[in-house]
This record gives structure tokens, sequence and C-alpha cells, in this order.
């Protein structure tokens, strides 16, 4: 899974949140950096892939792209998305690579893990879980994202405004495939 490092306080960063009908999901954040990346891909059976770009030298997040998902693991809510009850930090997280190979083959920036990864469509948001539900202990506020991590610092949950109504209506429609 992935572990936060640190958080990241000085950079501001900008997000920008794509929604269609192809790429359910798609945020990339801030301006280009000259080192490679590194990928964290969640896959839940044959259907589901969820992937997550990291700066190869910080670790910083650079864009969350979740691929495709089954109808199965998104639910819609008539409601509000929950507010929050737990510490909270602004910046940007950066995630521990210290596992990653330190080479720049082709084949080594791809980490793929095996875990449940759950779609929440809500009236003014969304909620991408990985792996099954559990206590969050800290949140990492980047712009209007929400980055949640558990007790021993893994992310859990991204939290990301919807305030296009068009968008939550292409997300509420992945349930129905």
């Amino acid at each position: 899974m992935l572990s936060l490092a640190y958080v990241e306080h000085t950079i501001p960063v900008q997000s920008v949140v794509e929604v269609d009908e192809h790429i359910p999901l798609s945020i990339a954040f801030g301006p280009a950096s000259p080192d490679h990346s590194v990928y964290w891909r969640a896959k839940a059976g044959s259907h589901t892939l969820f992937e997550v770009e990291l700066s190869s030298v910080t670790g910083q997040i650079r864009s969350v792209t979740l691929t495709a998902i089954t109808a199965n693991s998104v639910a819609v809510m008539a409601e509000s998305l929950p507010p929050n009850t737990v510490p909270v930090v602004h910046g940007i997280p950066c995630i521990n690579v210290s596992s990653w190979p330190s080479s720049a083959a082709y084949n080594d920036r791809f980490f793929d893990v095996m875990v449940d990864v759950h779609l929440c469509v809500a009236e003014d948001g969304c909620i991408l879980q990985l792996g099954g539900a559990c206590l969050l202990s800290q949140l990492v506020v980047c712009g209007a994202l929400r980055f949640g991590f558990d007790e021993v610092g893994v992310l859990r949950v991204i939290s990301i405004p919807l305030h296009d109504v068009a968008h939550r209506q292409t997300l509420v429609g992945f349930s129905q495939r």
C-alpha cells in the first residue's frame, strides 16, 4: 500500500479533476518535474484499475487515475460527503518510494497490488476507498482534495469535490454498467 513519508507544505499545488465516460476519474497535480515517475497500481479483479503516479525522487503524488471500475464497486449516496472528524494537515502527500528499484528501467517503474477499490458518489463529491473500511487518523488537504491515511500512515481514502452536476451523473452511470 502507499505509506505517507511526509507532507510537503511549501508547494502551492493546483489540481485538475477530469471525469468522463471512458476514464471515470483523473486528477493531475502541479507542473511537470524533471525526475521520472513511478506508478502504484491497484487492481481488483479484471475490471478495476486505479493508478497513482509518484515522483521517483520525492514520492510526491503527481496524478491519480481511476482507469476502470466495476458497477458493484460503485455506491451512490443521496446525501453530502460526511464531515471531517480527524486531524488535518495542509500540503501535498509524499509517499515512501524507498522500496522501488532505483533504476530508470521501464519495468521498474510499476508496483502492482491486488486491493479492493470502491467509489462512493455523493451529492457534492466522491470518495475513492482503497481496501476495506477503516478508521482514518489523519487527512492531508491538498487544495480541495483530501487524502485520508490510517493509523499506520497508509493511504486509504481520497475525497474529491464535484462542483459540476454532469460529473456526478457520469460517475453515477458507472454504477449501472
